[in-house]
């Protein structure tokens, strides 16, 4: 019932799991080595059910093994040749490798150490993949003698309008929470240009409550933006996105579990940051956030930007609802946004969704439009070229949600302007009685 994706470029590292049945993403620990072209297989160890990854770029001779129940990686001995291009697979439980170095070899582990077994393969493993299949489609593929690719004998997914293409912005997903009336939502993304677009909404019943929404037209450079229409307060709607070939032909995207509500956006430095899996009584805190389902939670990834981005580069989650499998392990979600959530919902018991985009030891200057910084004096360009640079983190982690409606927005910043006694003397310290105003003008616009 689970998927586990690991590392790729640029995010060698990085290790998430997907709940196949309610279709979340969850965030888990950090592989201690670099997985990128990793043979990788499930398997048991010493009685621990995991996943096993071997080799892979910059790691052409580890191994390492994730327990799936405890959530923890632990290095293994180093295999005896392995490569960057290693595949992997189990035989009556026994992790094999092959490919990499090892040309025609096969190496094996044991449990304890790996060793190159006797048995070679009749050809190079260099370019060969592996996967599971079920003794009956195994029988079902040794009976083929001669399979006709043909085009014509093949089905594609396009649905038949050939180079057409639809997809929408990453921040529509489903389980998301879309603001309710008064408001009136725009979804945008991109498309086939000269190609028509509209949006049906259908309510928990499954039935068509679609307001206010007529057509729109794909533009020359390949993006589109429709208004959804006013919705009172609910769960449970599902969200049709349809571009029109003509003759019958069209490409749809379906968003599920959608929530009208209030949405928030929760930003700052480390305060705002602060774990809730980190806070004093976290597991009572974490145990009462789950029971909040009509809560929906997104993180953004901590990035910069030279210049302001449509889109955030990548979320450390999908929307989802406050997990125990989520806010227990790796980055977490926000505790001062997800408590200040738990009370919206308590108080107006309508659909709340939570946008955290904060990074702890950040200068206001960083999360601040350029007009705002101009209006105040400020023609330095902060304190470094990352996180403290000006304006990076508003080009990067606010400015890509100018055009999703929101409620409004809680923010916990002051400290890396402020200075610590004795420590740090601060960054424009005199100046926040006007960037920290300037900068709520430039967010509002």
């Amino acid at each position: 019932d689970e998927i586990i994706l690991l590392g790729g470029n640029p995010t060698w590292t990085d290790a998430h799991i997907l709940n196949v049945k309610d279709g979340y993403w969850t965030k888990l620990p950090d592989s201690p080595k670099w997985t990128g072209n990793s043979g990788c297989a499930v398997t048991d160890l010493n009685g621990k059910k995991g996943v096993l990854v071997v080799g892979g770029y910059k790691s052409e001779k580890s191994s390492q093994f994730f327990d799936i129940e405890e959530r923890t990686w632990k290095i293994l001995p180093n295999m005896t040749i392995g490569g960057g291009l290693v595949k992997m697979a189990t035989f009556d439980n026994t992790p094999v490798v092959f490919g990499g170095e090892l040309g025609k070899k096969v190496e094996a582990f044991d449990g304890e150490k790996w060793n190159i077994l006797e048995n070679r393969l009749p050809f190079s493993g260099d370019s060969a993949e592996v996967t599971s299949v079920s003794a009956a489609f195994a029988e079902w593929l040794m009976s083929l003698s001669n399979v006709d690719w043909d085009k014509s004998n093949t089905c594609s997914s396009s649905n038949g309008v050939g180079d057409g293409k639809l997809e929408l912005a990453k921040i529509y997903q489903d389980h998301m929470v879309f603001q309710r009336s008064p408001h009136n939502p725009k979804i945008w993304g991109f498309g086939t240009p000269g190609k028509s677009v509209r949006v049906t909404v259908f309510d928990a019943d499954g039935k068509d409550v679609t307001k206010n929404t007529g057509r729109v037209f794909v533009e020359e450079n390949e993006e589109f933006e429709i208004s959804l229409g006013s919705y009172e307060a609910g769960t449970g709607y599902q969200i049709s996105v349809e571009e029109d070939f003509g003759n019958n032909e069209s490409l749809e995207v379906i968003l599920l579990d959608v929530a009208f509500g209030d949405v928030w956006m929760c930003s700052g430095q480390s305060n705002m940051e602060w774990r809730i899996k980190d806070i004093r009584d976290s597991l009572e805190e974490v145990e009462k956030s789950v029971g909040y389902g009509n809560i929906r939670l997104l993180k953004t990834a901590r990035e910069t930007s030279e210049t302001p981005l449509k889109e955030p580069i990548a979320f450390q989650n999908n929307w989802s609802k406050p997990r125990k499998e989520f806010l227990d392990n790796g980055d977490s979600f926000s505790a001062l946004c997800l408590i200040f959530g738990e009370q919206l919902y308590d108080e107006l018991n309508v659909p709340i969704g939570l946008i955290e985009s904060s990074w702890g030891g950040t200068i206001i200057e960083a999360w601040s439009p350029p007009d705002s910084l101009a209006y105040c004096g400020i023609n330095n360009t902060g304190i470094n070229d990352g996180s403290n640079h000006n304006e990076y983190l508003w080009n990067a982690m606010i400015h890509p949600y100018l055009r999703f409606s929101i409620k409004g927005a809680i923010w916990y910043q002051g400290e890396q302007n402020a200075g610590y006694p004795g420590e740090y003397e601060g960054h424009n310290r005199e100046l926040y009685s006007c960037t920290f105003p300037k900068m709520i003008d430039g967010w509002r616009k």
